[in-house]
């Protein structure tokens, strides 16, 4: 079976969700026993270029490892739990002349930063910490489907 189009890599990093569907879909052919098939979409999914640090980059690092590569999934998982810190400390400053509704914003922002943490601490074996982070994202924005997703 060829891979539609629109998820194929693109190499402009405009595609997000492409690594995390890419991975569903080799699970799926993993299931199947199409081992080809199965590795031919973690591939897909660990290789392509994203141009931001998103919850796809977990996915990425998943594929990594169902290819053989840990060293690169942990690398992936680390850099996942060291943005979500760097995002953490970007907002720690507090504007008390802040306009109404940039209180809302800012949680979406911190509970993204935790999100990016939880799944780095997943990716890694740390269930405690993830659980920890996931827990802290959805605190911060009820509307965080990843974090409810992932969640233990």
């Amino acid at each position: 079976m060829a891979t539609p189009e629109n998820s194929k890599t693109k190499g402009d990093g405009d595609d997000i969700r492409s690594p995390q569907i890419n991975y569903f879909i080799g699970l799926a052919y993993e299931a199947l026993d199409k081992k080809d098939s199965a590795k031919s979409y973690f591939l897909l999914s660990s290789g392509q270029a994203l141009t931001d640090y998103n919850y796809a980059r977990y996915y990425q690092g998943l594929s990594f490892i169902k290819t053989g590569n840990k060293a690169n999934a942990f690398e992936y998982f680390n850099t996942l739990i060291s943005e979500g810190d760097k995002q953490l400390k970007s907002g720690s400053e507090v504007d008390y002349f802040a306009k109404f509704g940039e209180r809302e914003a800012e949680n979406e922002r911190l509970s993204n930063a935790y999100l990016l943490k939880g799944l780095g601490y997943k990716g890694l074996g740390n269930k405690g910490a993830a659980n920890e982070n996931l827990k802290k994202a959805i605190e911060l924005s009820a509307s965080n489907l990843w974090a409810r997703v992932e969640l233990e």
